[in-house]
């Protein structure tokens, strides 16, 4: 997996199965239960992607794969809107674009 950390440079980084589980499993920044719809955006080497995969499906919750292979914000608009999303994982750069 690929994080940028705190140097925006991308760096390959080592993800525990048990870090993944401490992530999404009664987690308390985020309500990741059955009830909600999380989408899925990030490419898979990307850490967010650990959030949206394992964070609806280790919850009960439903994934909603994003169909554009570079995100933009009226394509995330319309997925959230069109899929019911109730939960996603955004860059600044992302939101701003969605909300704009």
């Amino acid at each position: 997996m690929y994080t940028s950390g705190s140097t925006g440079r991308p760096k390959g980084i080592e993800i525990r199965h048990q870090s993944i589980l401490r992530l999404v499993i009664g987690a308390r920044f985020a309500d990741l239960g059955q009830d909600q719809v999380i989408l899925h955006a990030a490419p898979l080497g990307f850490d967010a992607s650990t959030l949206e995969i394992w964070g609806a499906l280790l919850n009960g919750g439903c994934c909603v794969l994003h169909d554009e292979s570079l995100p933009t914000g009226p394509g995330l608009a319309r997925t959230i809107r069109a899929e019911g999303v109730t939960t996603a994982w955004l860059t600044a750069a992302l939101f701003n674009a969605v909300v704009d």
